[in-house]
């Protein structure tokens, strides 16, 4: 499980549950398509459809202020440009998380706040800093896992006001990988950290 947390997030309790195991005769696993229908099924959610599916490099940004102006009901910025400086920007008030990156403060921001700009995991770090919420990361494809990533303070985990998930999907195809907003559908449901599939 160790490798399935990336640098930058923070280690927390991950769930051992396993997952019903996809029913091969209704699914090749091989699709991505029918694997992400089914891996959103298995976990009760449905994509959001609030906010526009763009692969623009802007998708934490609009997935992460989906999240939080929809299920939270804070102000988020709308406008991803805006959001990535006010996020970028926090770093200069949160230089406890320059351990997170190998690179300096300010070429980060530097490099960061350019529009459509692939962000690392840091950004992701800041947003839970600057909202004081909880961020469920919902990894599919490459991997299949849930990180959690909580608000830091100096002297570790802070107290977080709400929880968000999106969905990373881990693949070639995408330069950094592709985030999604989702949401729980009506019901019950359980989080999976690993789903095994033979």
């Amino acid at each position: 499980m160790e490798d399935m947390i990336e640098a930058g997030f923070n280690k927390s309790d991950m769930e051992l549950d396993v997952a019903p195991k996809p029913p091969k005769d209704k699914l090749l696993l091989k699709d991505k398509g029918h694997y992400l229908v089914w891996r959103l099924q298995s976990l009760n959610m449905e994509v959001s459809t609030t906010i526009p599916d763009l692969e623009d490099g802007n998708c934490v940004f609009n997935s992460l202020g989906d999240q939080i102006r929809t299920v939270l009901n804070m102000d988020a910025p709308e406008d991803p440009l805006v959001f990535r400086l006010q996020v970028v920007t926090s770093f200069l008030t949160n230089r406890h998380l320059q351990e997170f990156t190998p690179t300096p403060i300010d070429q980060w921001i530097a490099k960061y706040a350019i529009n459509q700009v692939h962000v690392d995991h840091l950004a992701i770090q800041l947003i839970a800093n600057m909202f004081k919420i909880k961020i469920y990361i919902y990894q599919i494809f490459e991997c299949d896992g849930i990180q959690e990533v909580f608000p830091l303070g100096l002297n570790g985990v802070l107290p977080h006001s709400g929880e968000v998930n999106i969905l990373h999907c881990s693949e070639r195809r995408f330069h950094n990988g592709h985030y999604l907003s989702v949401k729980y559908k009506q019901g019950n449901y359980e989080k999976f950290s690993y789903i095994k599939t033979d």
